[in-house]
């Protein structure tokens, strides 16, 4: 995968080059994508505890909201694979209570292999979509994750 820097105007405006961020064909719609940037003092908050994290990760994130281009089919496939995750994962939590209630011991393993699919497959979902983190105190956008052929558009269209 690939990285492209655009203008936060041309995320808002949808002013982008007409090529799908993650399959590189001619994109046929869009899809709103909200992009965050967190400071990197804010996690030593951390040893503090999770609540002063919290509040200062929410007062000084700086957030990106814009439309990027696609293909309808691969966020058809990104939703496909979300949905079935969160299925696995609440199957393996509730598997999980049934078996601590049933005091079924070797029922456990089997949602635990459910947990873990669940859990993967939100990480693969996750991964298989673009991500992108505001230029701090810029006008800049760095998407990452993007189609090779989309950061070489966004790049000829920086040309021109």
């Amino acid at each position: 995968m690939a990285s492209a820097t655009v203008s936060r105007s041309a995320l808002y405006d949808g002013n982008l080059p007409h090529t799908c961020v993650v399959t590189g064909q001619p994109a046929d719609g869009t899809v709103d994508v909200r992009f965050n940037s967190l400071p990197s003092w804010t996690w030593i908050l951390l040893l503090f505890g999770v609540f002063p994290f919290l509040i200062a990760s929410a007062f000084a994130s700086e957030r990106v909201v814009g439309a990027v281009l696609v293909v309808r089919e691969a966020v058809v496939r990104f939703h496909r694979r979300r949905r079935l995750s969160t299925v696995l994962l609440v199957a393996g939590v509730f598997g999980w209570m049934y078996a601590a209630w049933a005091h079924v011991g070797w029922l456990l393993w089997p949602f635990v292999a459910l947990t873990v699919a669940g859990v993967a497959g939100w990480v693969w979902a996750y991964f298989s979509f673009v991500d992108g983190r505001p230029v701090r105190g810029g006008t800049q956008v760095r998407l990452s994750r993007v189609h090779p052929d989309f950061a070489a558009a966004v790049e000829e269209k920086a040309r021109q």
